[in-house]
């Protein structure tokens, strides 16, 4: 095995071990933890002064978008194949429920109960719209891995030379 090689496939492991483990586990409970902020936001009464799910967001959007970017990094996509679709589901899954807690939680910055309920029925028609557009999308572009969406792997999957890439047509 050749050093570049093995020095991506050590690199994309412990990436995946110290940032995407973390990242899956948040993308998974993200939306349970959004649907909890809103309860107790609608409990309460009192908007939250800060809000850590959009700077979550971010942070695992930079996360993932590293891990499709760099292409040592996408090795944890050909080898797991099932992680790629995850991803992108899970991320818009996350992305609409933490967009719907902030809107609400701006609907509750004024203490009016008239403001209160047109901006949780805002949240409710902001949370069908954004699922039903994310519906006719994947509907129409399914979530497929990696290796079913690119014509060419990178080289460190495919183990080939430069000289057999370079053969090969680009698309």
């Amino acid at each position: 095995m050749k050093a570049s090689r093995l020095l991506a496939n050590v690199f994309a492991v412990l990436y995946f071990v110290f940032f995407m483990i973390a990242t899956l586990f948040i993308l998974l409970i993200m939306p349970f933890m959004c649907l909890s902020d809103i309860q107790v936001l609608l409990s309460t009464g009192f908007a939250v002064p800060d809000n850590p799910n959009m700077v979550m967001i971010g942070v695992i959007g930079i996360i993932i978008g590293l891990s499709m970017l760099i292409p040592a990094l996408k090795i944890m996509y050909y080898k797991l194949p099932w992680l790629a679709p995850f991803v992108k589901i899970f991320f818009c899954n996350s992305l609409i429920m933490a967009v719907a807690f902030t809107i609400l939680n701006y609907g509750y910055e004024v203490q009016n109960p008239a403001r209160h309920r047109a901006f949780f029925w805002l949240m409710i028609a902001q949370i069908v719209a954004c699922r039903l557009a994310m519906s006719f999308y994947f509907h129409k572009r399914p979530a497929k891995s990696l290796e079913e969406t690119e014509h060419e792997q990178p080289v460190f999957v495919r183990g080939q030379k430069q000289e057999e890439k370079a053969a090969l047509p680009s698309f």
